[in-house]
């Protein structure tokens, strides 16, 4: 069975937005009958399953740091943020 929170990435994919938590126990209610407070408790997930980096941190600021990905991911994608961030800096410095 899948991760309850690789469903919120399915949603993500078909809606291009965050879904609420609240919607999403309406819609998946019967995977995580226990409720949205059970899916936070739920082990991060490991992988950003084909996201873009960008999409990626797009749900990190969404739901929270540690809700959705390991903390490693979440380093990994800040630090791609951070970086773009000098790079764009500099370009624009030219």
């Amino acid at each position: 069975m899948k991760n309850p929170k690789e469903f919120i990435i399915d949603e993500y994919r078909k809606h291009g937005s965050p879904i609420s938590l609240e919607d999403f126990h309406v819609q998946y209610g019967e995977v995580l009958p226990a409720g949205v407070k059970h899916l936070s408790e739920l082990e991060p997930l490991d992988s950003v399953f084909g996201l873009t980096l960008d999409q990626a941190n797009e749900l990190i600021n969404f739901y929270g740091e540690g809700f959705l990905f390991s903390p490693e991911i979440e380093g990994n994608i800040r630090e791609y943020v951070t970086t773009r961030g000098k790079l764009d800096f500099i370009e624009k410095e030219k």
